[in-house]
């Protein structure tokens, strides 16, 4: 991968480079259809993602990035989606599912050295797609509902019984 400046500035060469390169992936990815290719892709948008976290000025980076690629400006959009956009003209499904895949990659990030490894372990780019997602219907379930179904399924379903209206042991007075 082509160095980056560590420095708050990100410099428009080195964002520019990282454009190209990525589109490059992309490219190859298209044209050859392997999975590998794919792969070496999402990695290399992982490694540019981990190299502005570093820095610290992730958000500022995927913005001007964008602004490059010619998007308009996305304030509600992860800095992986950005980047992802901004390199590649996949469906906006595929988009979706890779950037859930690899924000649940980053949260995994302590356990696999190897961000391959890590998608391929957990059932490939859908599978880990399908853990992030879980992971946030946990966290969107409200107070008062159940999560019911599916591991993939949160409908919001009432409580039909209140608590405080039966009695110890369960029955109703």
């Amino acid at each position: 991968m082509t160095q980056i400046a560590y420095s708050a500035e990100m410099s428009l060469q080195a964002l520019q480079a990282a454009i190209t390169m990525l589109t490059k992936h992309a490219r190859r990815w298209r044209k050859t259809g392997s999975k590998r290719a794919l792969y070496r892709y999402l990695t290399t948008v992982f490694n540019l993602y981990a190299v502005w976290k570093r820095s610290g000025d992730t958000r500022t980076a995927a913005n001007r990035m964008a602004k490059l690629a010619g998007l308009k400006h996305q304030s509600d959009c992860h800095p992986i989606r950005i980047i992802i956009d901004a390199t590649t003209n996949a469906d906006r499904k595929s988009k979706s599912r890779w950037t859930q895949a690899l924000r649940y990659g980053w949260r995994e990030r302590s356990k696999w050295n190897n961000l391959e490894r890590c998608l391929r372990a957990n059932g490939g780019i859908a599978g880990c797609a399908d853990k992030w997602a879980d992971l946030q219907a946990e966290t969107r379930t409200p107070p008062g509902y159940v999560r019911a179904g599916g591991e993939d399924r949160v409908p919001r379903i009432p409580f039909f019984v209140g608590v405080e209206l039966l009695d110890q042991y369960g029955n109703w007075p």
